[in-house]
């Protein structure tokens, strides 16, 4: 049987990286659905399988939508404190 292969470029390594809250076997399971040994191959530059790739990216896109989200429900409160005039002595 022959694999689809694709390699990652490291701009969008570097992305995944960032995204990942620690670089544990648990996180890279919880977050990206992929293992250490495909997290070493990302991050050596080797190549991944096609479908791999596909979930890594899905994943990942699921995962800073969420990112956003959050930061976006977050703001509205940070900014109602930073007008909010200052009160006591």
């Amino acid at each position: 049987m022959e694999w689809r292969m694709i390699i990652v470029d490291r701009p969008l390594f570097h992305q995944l990286r960032n995204h990942l809250p620690a670089i544990t076997k648990v996180c890279l399971r919880e977050t990206y659905g992929i293992s250490e040994t495909t997290w070493r191959r990302l991050r050596d530059g080797k190549p991944i399988r096609l479908s791999t790739y596909h979930r890594l990216i899905r994943s990942f896109e699921c995962h800073r939508q969420k990112v956003d989200a959050s930061r976006y429900q977050a703001a509205p409160a940070a900014l109602m404190l930073a007008q909010a005039p200052a009160t006591g002595p």
